[in-house]
């Protein structure tokens, strides 16, 4: 075979597996919590780490979203992870910069969030709540809509739920993003 044939095929095979292979995902957040009232835990950190799989989701992360772009993320894009037990008065914050979905936080009992989130970007923004238990008692607790707003913004909101594994999702974002969140005492 000639050389430059096999060069060729050499150059077919490895356009056709990099055609085939996985992007490398973005920097991922993780979240951190606190035991601290709202008003102490400003004081804490906010880690952002690119080894993590605590915050992770990206576009098109299945056949129907890629087929269909504008589709909302369902609770199949949520891979479970670590479930972690967040106790009344504890505050959770996140933060990233585009999608993203939360490991599941685990509420021993119905309870009303106090959420807040600061939002830089200046496409939109949706903050969702979305219900991660492997059965939803009542349809209305399915997939909470927080916030749907185009950026920048800024705001909180109480938000009742039910006991069970929610995740945070937030859909949209092309910028810097927090979010923290804190069951009532």
């Amino acid at each position: 075979m000639k050389r430059s044939t096999m060069f060729s095929w050499a150059v077919v095979l490895l356009t056709t597996a990099a055609c085939n292979s996985t992007p490398t995902p973005p920097p991922v957040t993780a979240a951190v919590s606190t035991n601290q009232p709202a008003t102490a835990a400003s004081s804490q950190a906010v880690a952002t780490t690119t080894g993590a799989t605590s915050v992770a989701a990206t576009p098109a992360a299945n056949d129907t979203e890629a087929a269909n772009p504008t589709a909302a993320p369902t609770d199949l894009d949520i891979t479970p992870g670590a479930i972690q037990t967040v106790a009344a008065g504890e505050v959770v914050k996140l933060a990233g910069n585009s999608f993203s979905t939360s490991d599941p936080y685990r509420f021993s009992a119905d309870t009303t969030l106090d959420i807040t989130w600061n939002y830089t970007g200046t496409a939109p923004f949706a903050l969702w709540l979305v219900n991660a238990s492997d059965v939803v008692t009542d349809p209305n607790f399915d997939r909470i809509l927080v916030n749907d707003v185009t950026g920048p913004h800024s705001g909180s909101a109480p938000i009742k739920i039910i006991a069970g594994d929610w995740t945070v999702q937030v859909e949209q974002a092309e910028g810097p993003w927090t979010v923290e969140f804190k069951p009532e005492s």
